[in-house]
């Protein structure tokens, strides 16, 4: 499923409860289990459905310089 990636983007990650007495976050796992490719992994950034929420197009291309998003 991910030929071709460059690097992993993730957004913000609301209302997505962890399990009680975890020691880690969402963010935290999927960084984990995303390091294992090898790829830059981007976090926190306004896609998603936050109040601040930059469209993001699956399949297209972006760049990212210097923490913002073109």
């Amino acid at each position: 499923a991910f030929d071709g990636a460059r690097a992993f983007v993730l957004g913000q990650f609301t209302r997505c409860p962890i399990p009680d007495g975890a020691d880690f976050t969402l963010e935290q796992m999927l960084v984990d289990v995303l390091g294992g490719f090898g790829l830059p992994i981007y976090s926190g950034l306004p896609i998603g459905h936050e109040h601040r929420n930059i469209t993001w197009q699956y399949g297209n291309q972006a760049a990212i310089e210097n923490s913002s998003i073109r």
